[in-house]
């Protein structure tokens, strides 16, 4: 038996130190290539400045460029913003003057869109050291959706508790656009479903709606009503902000249903009155900060509201006086409508 084991040991032995060999080849220090780099991440950490962070040694070219893309026109619009050195390692912050641009070249995107019209704007830089080169990914600093919106008020049933049908029909304009009386009709119907039980509403009989609601309707709509198979989902996750989930969605082509708190026209921080839905359909740089665009299906209006604001006014908290904890879902297409990445 000895001899057995040894005779198949010989025989494995070549294999075996081929194997190690092969091993110590690939180790930590030499599997990866020369020109292997770590992300480069892209911030602004105040107004005029754009900080690049990663892999950057002093001297290495740093050009930072602006995307635009119009979905009117159907083109991408790259421009170089500006062209420098790092003048120390790890981080370099560039100067950010979108006024100053030294080219630009239309490219055709790589993707359809047929929905309403897009205005989407980010910032990317490039970093060359000889013949390698490490891209950032973007930085968005402006997005607008064109959604339309709805007063909610001319609901069939209960138009004070209407904003999320009316949220829903915003909310997918821009695969399954529609205008005037076609709106209407479409609230109405995602309405009417509250009539067949708790998976589209609750709480007779005002039929209040909650996230998950609003997203069985829509779904419903789209699936009966359409003909479509595009599905709403839930996007609130634990590890993201409300603020990076909202960007991540709306610069994909994604409007989002939030709920917040609201009173007399506003949003506000805490719970005084009103637990009402609105469509967040764009967002824009103010200094360093971001500003949101929502369409309000109560003042039937775009307006904007800082991050902050509306990170506070979407917490997942009870309010006193409140008898339910208010649904912090955030609804939105399950899959990106496009990407100019």
């Amino acid at each position: 038996m000895r001899k057995r084991i040894v005779s198949v040991l010989i025989l494995l032995l070549p294999g075996i130190l081929m194997s190690f060999f092969h091993a110590a080849a690939q180790s930590p220090d030499t599997a990866a290539t020369e020109h292997e780099k770590p992300a480069l991440r892209i911030s602004m950490p105040s107004y005029g400045t754009i900080r690049f962070e990663g892999d950057i040694s002093a001297g290495d070219r740093i050009r930072l460029y602006q995307r635009e893309y119009r979905s009117a026109e159907a083109v991408i619009i790259d421009t170089l913003l500006s062209d420098t050195a790092a003048e120390t390692d790890s981080r370099a912050d560039v100067p950010w003057n979108t006024y100053n641009a030294l080219s630009a070249e239309r490219i055709r995107p790589d993707f359809a869109y047929h929905g309403s019209d897009v205005t989407l704007k980010a910032l990317y830089g490039i970093v060359s050291e000889g013949s390698s080169e490490i891209r950032s990914g973007l930085f968005y600093t402006e997005c607008f959706l064109e959604t339309s919106v709805i007063n909610q008020f001319y609901s069939t049933y209960h138009g004070s508790s209407s904003c999320g049908e009316a949220a829903g029909v915003i909310a997918i304009q821009p695969v399954y656009p529609s205008e005037g009386i076609e709106m209407y009709d479409r609230m109405n119907v995602m309405r009417d479903y509250c009539m067949d039980g708790d998976d589209f509403c609750t709480g007779a009989p005002l039929y209040e709606t909650v996230g998950v609601h609003i997203t069985n309707t829509v779904n419903r709509y789209i699936t009966e009503e359409l003909s479509g198979s595009l599905l709403f989902t839930d996007h609130r996750t634990a590890d993201k902000t409300t603020q990076e989930t909202l960007i991540g969605l709306v610069s994909t082509g994604r409007p989002a249903v939030i709920e917040v708190c609201y009173l007399r026209g506003s949003v506000t921080q805490d719970f005084w009155g009103i637990s009402h839905w609105i469509v967040i359909n764009g967002f824009f740089l103010v200094g360093n900060t971001y500003w949101f665009r929502y369409s309000d299906p109560i003042t039937v209006s775009y307006i904007g509201i800082s991050s902050d604001l509306l990170e506070a006014s979407n917490k997942n908290v009870a309010y006193p006086g409140l008898p339910y904890t208010p649904d912090r879902y955030i609804g939105a297409f399950s899959d990106p409508l496009f990407s100019i990445e």
